[in-house]
């Protein structure tokens, strides 16, 4: 938990000065979706939960972009990496106008029983935060 929280923050400052648009403002309801932060299980205690959103809610509102944090027990026996290409086909507002991931997206998931971390990007974040730097986090 201090760990995403600390990460959350550091992504604050490194990125604060940085912005990537998305062309697509149409957004779905769907709390699964668009919520800022997801849990499928109670991992964060509603404390915990509440400081997580304030860290992800201060790295949207820096960088202009769309932050999603997901907990989830488990990806279901797949990779990670598979898993939130599983996510992102169901969720229409992670996605560009041509299907592909939004420029704009950051999303950060994390498997409680297999400790899998991800950061997730648009490639408006390339730059910023290429593989190769993700790969070390």
């Amino acid at each position: 938990m201090k760990v995403l929280l600390g990460f959350l923050a550091g992504l604050v400052l490194a990125l604060g000065s940085l912005s990537v648009s998305s062309k697509v403002q149409a957004q779905s309801q769907d709390s699964f979706c668009d919520d800022l932060v997801y849990q499928e299980t109670s991992f964060l205690s509603s404390g915990e939960l509440t400081k997580v959103r304030g860290e992800a809610e201060k790295l949207q509102n820096a960088t202009a972009s769309e932050v999603r944090v997901r907990v989830f027990v488990s990806a279901n026996g797949a990779h990670i990496e598979d898993f939130v290409k599983q996510i992102e086909s169901k969720c229409r507002s992670w996605r560009g106008p041509e299907g592909q991931t939004k420029n704009n997206l950051i999303a950060i998931l994390i498997t409680t029983e297999g400790h899998d971390f991800l950061i997730w990007t648009g490639a408006g974040w390339e730059k910023a935060l290429p593989d190769s730097k993700l790969a070390k986090i």
